[in-house]
């Protein structure tokens, strides 16, 4: 059957004036929102309508149960899923598919397994026609069979939820570990000694390649590689590129190597800093990236890393109030590093390594999940 037979295909609403918001009323879901919306934030986040602006603009309110992806613009080539769970305004960029029958979370699994931007017909102007969304055709099994497939998708996302709390939950325990030993670094409340950051390592830029090249094939570190991540072991998880010169010693990563994200578009990434260890592979890291190696016996790795990356140190690197989309060698190098005694930072460092462990299981579980759920959405689905 077609998709517009058990569902109402519409679009949103004409985004308000900047003006028209207020700080309570009805959420309003743009086509930005979602990806956030996926990953957990709230609906209250959001900028809202109180219902005298809804009214005098004519907006219509999507109930609970619609289910949203972008349909034009750039956002809809990532096919992002969202299903309100309260009553919404959403933007006119987004589809809103709102089910005829109780069935908008077998939606929601169905277009995560389909994902609606394979109907984006011309993707140098991405958009979807609400036409084609109406007439998709969709296999809908019976009510039971519905329940017991929602039952089983929505049980295995709940366990990964949950995987990923306790993560979050893990790295705010490793801050706050951190900040009740050492306090904030910039302030350096216990007074402790201070180096700056060139006097315990040496910096170097990554490397520029072209996309021309077509020798050897290497791992190499870039920005789109960091994520959330504070350390990579598995060199599986970052971009491989092709090379025709040799590396020279100081453009080949070693274990325990601080990577800096050196400069990028989205001046909230720059500063961003990761700890890799890739063993005997020969791995390598982009020109928008700055390598910072220690070779000073003053400070351990874990509580290096740590410091750096907290908000003083980072807002450190930015300047104050600058509006910097660039970092480089001469800033990093000026850092000041409180150094507290080494029996300290050891302590520091033998509950963050635990920490991570844990963090890793969590990941581990958490691949295994996603596996399990993308075996039975293909069986459902495919």
């Amino acid at each position: 059957m077609r998709l517009g037979d058990v569902a109402i295909v519409s679009t949103g609403n004409i985004a308000p004036h900047k003006s028209e918001f207020s700080n309570e009323g009805t959420p309003f879901v743009r086509a930005g929102s979602l990806s956030k919306l996926q990953e957990g934030s709230s609906l209250r986040e959001l900028e809202k309508i109180n219902e005298d602006t809804a009214k005098k603009l004519g907006l219509k309110l999507f109930p609970s149960g619609t289910v949203l992806f972008a349909k034009s613009g750039m956002s809809c080539t990532k096919g992002n899923i969202y299903n309100l769970p309260e009553p919404c305004y959403v933007v006119s960029h987004l589809a809103c598919i709102t089910p005829k029958k109780p069935i908008s979370k077998y939606l929601e699994h169905y277009f995560r397994f389909h994902k609606p931007n394979v109907l984006i017909e011309n993707p140098s102007f991405p958009s979807i026609r609400l036409s084609r969304i109406s007439q998709m055709e969709i296999t809908l099994p019976n009510d039971e069979e519905i329940e017991k497939q929602i039952a089983n998708l929505d049980a295995l996302e709940s366990m990964i939820a949950q995987s990923n709390a306790l993560i979050s939950h893990l790295q705010s325990l490793a801050k706050s570990r951190f900040v009740e030993m050492f306090g904030d670094p910039v302030d350096n409340p216990h007074n402790w000694p201070v180096e700056k950051l060139s006097t315990l390592g040496n910096l170097k830029n990554g490397i520029n390649f072209r996309s021309t090249e077509s020798g050897q094939e290497i791992p190499c570190l870039g920005v789109s590689d960091f994520k959330n991540r504070s350390r990579i072991d598995d060199m599986s998880l970052i971009s491989r590129i092709r090379i025709d010169n040799e590396l020279g010693d100081s453009q080949v990563l070693k274990d325990g190597d601080v990577i800096f994200v050196r400069s990028n578009g989205n001046k909230q990434l720059v500063g961003r800093c990761l700890a890799i260890f890739p063993k005997s592979q020969k791995v390598t890291f982009s020109g928008f990236c700055i390598r910072f190696r220690s070779t000073s016996n003053k400070t351990n790795l874990e509580y290096l890393l740590s410091t750096l990356k907290t908000s003083s140190m980072r807002s450190a690197m930015m300047g104050r109030g600058a509006n910097i989309q660039n970092l480089n060698q001469k800033i990093l190098a000026n850092l000041e590093i409180p150094i507290p005694p080494l029996e300290l930072q050891r302590e520091f460092a033998a509950f963050a390594r635990q920490a991570a462990k844990l963090e890793f299981v969590a990941r581990q579980q958490i691949e295994k999940l996603q596996l399990l759920y993308d075996s039975l959405a293909q069986e459902y689905f495919g």
